[in-house]
């Protein structure tokens, strides 16, 4: 005999209904002990693992919530890990985490695969280029996006996100009172409602002091986050004829590139350039210079 592929030839070896497979392998009552007993030896006897996507399809439930992130996965998104873990015992569910690595691409492939019925809530930190595709799947699936908000009238789903444009904002706005006039602005795309948000408060306060774009905007430089783009980014600056006295920084990845760029080449930090990072900042207190950082509360971000 072949290798059982189904529900039907477990029940059909174990000599039961197809129902009760389904039941014992759901978890769920009305099986009696012997008959849970003998269907689960033969589950294990044929090392079956049932098909759960077909499964999700009928009962439309799958116990699996999916967090799916587009930045590295840090010490920040491993505490955000933890706290909807913490906050999932007891419930039956299970909680997996994708990468995207900001490749639109590979997050359009987790979105297919996830969406059809293998999850029953995706939490995502987005990266850019499937705004129509996210938007459609919010009518099938609960999305609950972090940070990055879809400017579409057609999502319908939740958005959590940390005031990252005030620290942008209150940040400038102190770089300014030190009488920093030449600021650098370094960030991922402003198509992107997060990082546009911060560029926006910032330009808020660069007004605020009389300071307009004209006079600005040879210092602003997006490129996707990454370390690398982080290091060509505070290069570009620092290259410029009046280059910027002091540099804000809108990601992680950003700042920690541009870091390294600034040790690699003796630039330090204040006395040669100020640094200001409105994100959340890796391992920071091992920093061999003490940057302004905002780190979002996971207590208040996170579920409870």
């Amino acid at each position: 005999m072949g290798k059982p592929t189904t529900i039907k030839d477990i029940a059909r070896i174990a000599n039961v209904s197809i129902a009760s497979v389904s039941r014992t392998i759901n978890n769920r009552d009305k099986v009696s002990p012997e008959m849970r007993e003998r269907i689960e030896k033969v589950i294990a006897e044929y090392d079956f693992h049932p098909n759960l996507s077909a499964s999700n399809l009928k009962m439309r439930s799958s116990k699996l919530i999916a967090f799916m992130i587009a930045d590295e996965i840090n010490e920040y998104y491993y505490g955000l890990i933890e706290k909807i873990n913490s906050s999932m015992e007891g419930s039956g569910y299970t909680l997996i985490v994708c990468n995207s690595f900001n490749d639109p691409s590979i997050e359009k492939n987790y979105l297919s695969l996830l969406s059809n019925g293998a999850v029953s809530c995706i939490i995502l930190n987005r990266c850019e280029g499937n705004e129509d595709l996210i938007a459609r799947l919010s009518h099938k699936i609960p999305i609950i996006l972090l940070h990055r908000p879809l400017d579409s009238k057609d999502f319908i789903g939740d958005f959590v996100d940390a005031d990252f444009g005030k620290a942008t904002y209150e940040y400038t706005r102190k770089l300014l009172s030190l009488g920093h006039r030449r600021i650098g602005f370094i960030s991922g795309s402003f198509s992107l409602g997060s990082f546009r948000g911060r560029y926006e408060r910032f330009a808020k306060a660069m007004h605020e002091y009389g300071i307009e774009e004209d006079e600005y905007s040879t210092y602003i430089r997006t490129c996707t986050p990454s370390v690398s783009g982080g290091f060509s980014m505070v290069s570009e600056l620092l290259s410029l004829e009046n280059p910027p006295t002091a540099v804000i920084i809108c990601h992680n990845l950003l700042c920690l590139g541009a870091l390294r760029w600034l040790k690699n080449h003796n630039v330090t930090i204040p006395e040669d350039l100020s640094i200001a990072a409105p994100c959340n900042l890796n391992l920071s207190d091992l920093l061999y210079v003490s940057v302004c950082s905002a780190i979002p509360d996971l207590e208040d971000l996170g579920p409870t």
